[in-house]
C-alpha cells in the first residue's frame, strides 16, 4: 500500500493512495502559465443600438493591455439575452500566475471594461432600480427624497382633520369605568 503526498495551496501535505490515481483528475496549479480572467457582463436592453461599437472597444481594450498573454484568446462576445439585459461574455489570460498580480489585472479589466461601456453612453444592468418615468435620470445610486416645502407641512387643527378615523368609532364617554 503505497502513498504520493501531494501539497495544498495552504501548503499542508495531503496523502492519496496510489490506487485512487486510476480514478482520480490531478490538478497542478505550480505547473500553471496563466490564470483566466472570465466575466459575464449584463448590459440593459436599451443598450442594443451601441452594442457592436462597445465590443469593438471591448476587443481593442483587450489587445492593447500589456498585462494579458497575447498567445491565449481575448475575447468579448455577446453571450445571450436575459429578462432585463444583454448578457456580455468576456474572456483572457494573465501572464502571471500570482493571485495578487492576478486580482490587480483583473480588477483593471473589469474597470476598463465598464468605462469602454460608458463611453459608448451604455450602462450595466441592474434589476435594484429600475426608473423608466420620462425625465428619469437613470444614473443615479438611490431614489431622491421627496422635497418637502413649508406649504405642505399640515399644522395645528390641520394635523387633527388629516388623521385617519380609528376603527372603533363607539362613544368613549359612554363605557363605564372599571
Amino acid at each position: 500500500w503505497y502513498m504520493t503526498r501531494v501539497r495544498k495551496w495552504d501548503k499542508r501535505p495531503l496523502y492519496i493512495p496510489n490506487s485512487r490515481f486510476s480514478t482520480l483528475i490531478v490538478e497542478t496549479p505550480s505547473r500553471m502559465t496563466n490564470r483566466r480572467v472570465r466575466h459575464t457582463l449584463h448590459l440593459r436592453i436599451e443598450d442594443m443600438p451601441v452594442l457592436r461599437p462597445i465590443l469593438e472597444g471591448l476587443e481593442s481594450m483587450l489587445i492593447r493591455n500589456p498585462d494579458l498573454d497575447p498567445r491565449q484568446h481575448r475575447m468579448a462576445y455577446v453571450d445571450g439575452f436575459y429578462d432585463h439585459s444583454i448578457g456580455i461574455w468576456l474572456s483572457c489570460y494573465t501572464k502571471s500566475v500570482f493571485l495578487s498580480e492576478f486580482r490587480r489585472v483583473q480588477q483593471e479589466v473589469l474597470l476598463a471594461a465598464f468605462d469602454v461601456i460608458r463611453m459608448h453612453g451604455g450602462r450595466l444592468a441592474s434589476d435594484l432600480v429600475r426608473d423608466l418615468r420620462e425625465g428619469a435620470n437613470p444614473d443615479r445610486y438611490a431614489p431622491q427624497r421627496p422635497v418637502i416645502r413649508a406649504g405642505d407641512i399640515p399644522v395645528g387643527n390641520e394635523i387633527e382633520a388629516t388623521a385617519k378615523p380609528a376603527r372603533d368609532q363607539r362613544n368613549v364617554a359612554s363605557r363605564p369605568e372599571c
